[in-house]
């Protein structure tokens, strides 16, 4: 397989080559770098947190064995990406981290990112590695981890790629942040026209090769009851950190937590940066 990067290979000759997919693209590569300059990224994290995180600083972590999904540290191992944390560009994916009914999903600024090393992908690595995301064109083991491996971006690089994917790939552009929102032309290998493919077969995976804290974050939402767990679990902090801790309440999406937790913060997301 040649190294590309899916569904950036040959983009600006089809763009061209194409009158009307020009012109949307013109229109929007604008806008599109604004959002892409802003969009925060979002980790979810499934319903024990608050018990993890009393013990840890708070502190998202990055994929260990006893810990992690058995599919994570197995596509991490195949494709060379060292242990990550996960993230993805707008996007709260609760499937991403076994989150079930409940837990909680975390939005970072772009400032997160600063000092950082880590990668992204234009996919979700583990459903492309295990075949959940659908390509024909990719029909062996050998094949889906060649891909993956081709299409890896350095973190410094992914905000300026999805500005150009935003522009190319939807119009109007929200529909990125829609479930029900596709892509509205073809990437070359046929993964976006296919309907057994969601959302995570094109939306950016960002990860890191450190611990994120979520004092940190911009906005946060999280279900009910780990809304609740969350205050009664944080614990102790030390005095200095009181004003963040106090702060990182007023952060909460909704205050008392909320069942669609994830799908509120992508309203948020959507109104902040689209």
């Amino acid at each position: 397989m040649r190294l590309r990067m899916c569904w950036f290979d040959g983009l600006p000759e089809r763009v061209d080559s194409d009158p009307e997919w020009k012109q949307s693209y013109d229109a929007q590569i604008g806008g599109a770098q604004r959002t892409a300059e802003r969009i925060p990224i979002i980790h979810v994290t499934k319903a024990d947190y608050p018990r993890r995180f009393a013990s840890s600083d708070w502190t998202l972590e990055v994929s260990l064995r006893g810990r992690s999904r058995p599919i994570t540290l197995e596509t991490e191992d195949a494709c060379g990406l060292g242990r990550c944390l996960y993230f993805y560009a707008g996007r709260a994916y609760r499937g991403a981290g076994g989150a079930g009914v409940g837990g909680a999903a975390f939005a970072f600024g772009p400032r997160c990112e600063e000092g950082r090393t880590g990668s992204a992908s234009p996919f979700d690595t583990g459903s492309v590695y295990d075949g959940s995301i659908c390509c024909g064109r990719l029909g062996t083991p050998e094949e889906r981890i060649d891909f993956v491996k081709a299409s890896i971006m350095d973190l410094g690089e992914w905000r300026g790629e999805f500005a150009r994917f935003l522009a190319a790939y939807f119009k109007p552009m929200q529909d990125y942040m829609s479930s029900e929102g596709r892509p509205w032309q073809p990437d070359p290998d046929g993964i976006f026209p296919d309907r057994r493919n969601g959302w995570p077969a094109w939306s950016l995976e960002i990860r890191f090769r450190e611990g994120q804290r979520i004092l940190d974050c911009v906005r946060w939402c999280a279900s009910e009851a780990d809304m609740a767990d969350f205050r009664d679990w944080r614990g102790p902090s030390p005095s200095y950190e009181q004003p963040l801790w106090d702060s990182l309440m007023d952060r909460a999406e909704v205050a008392g937590g909320h069942p669609d937790y994830a799908d509120r913060l992508e309203q948020w997301v959507l109104r902040e940066a689209f």
